[in-house]
């Protein structure tokens, strides 16, 4: 079993914020492009409202990223998530081989 974005309709409010956090806005934005609508829209829901406001409208505002950028974004913030769950920051099970 292996982790991939659509496993972040199963974080918190508060795993979702210390992801994207640590990720950094660029990141987190053009990772979103790379997402099924649900779990776009599961992501935008959880979100302060404050922060899902301001993420939704710089997705309005953002050009269509290169597929390549959205593919490493991605990456990226499956490493993250990965991360923060072995240093016990979000409460993620991660599958076997993305335990370091």
């Amino acid at each position: 079993m292996t982790v991939d974005l659509e496993d972040l309709k199963y974080l918190s409010q508060g795993d979702l914020v210390a992801l994207f956090r640590r990720a950094g806005r660029q990141v987190v934005l053009t990772a979103l492009w790379g997402v099924d609508r649900s779990v776009r829209d599961y992501v935008l829901r959880t979100l302060p409202r404050h922060e899902s406001e301001q993420l939704r409208e710089a997705l309005q505002r953002m050009p269509t990223p290169a597929l390549e950028s959205v593919r490493l974004a991605g990456r990226r913030l499956l490493n993250l998530l990965g991360e923060l769950s072995r240093e016990g920051r979000i409460a993620f099970d991660l599958p076997e081989d993305l335990v370091a």
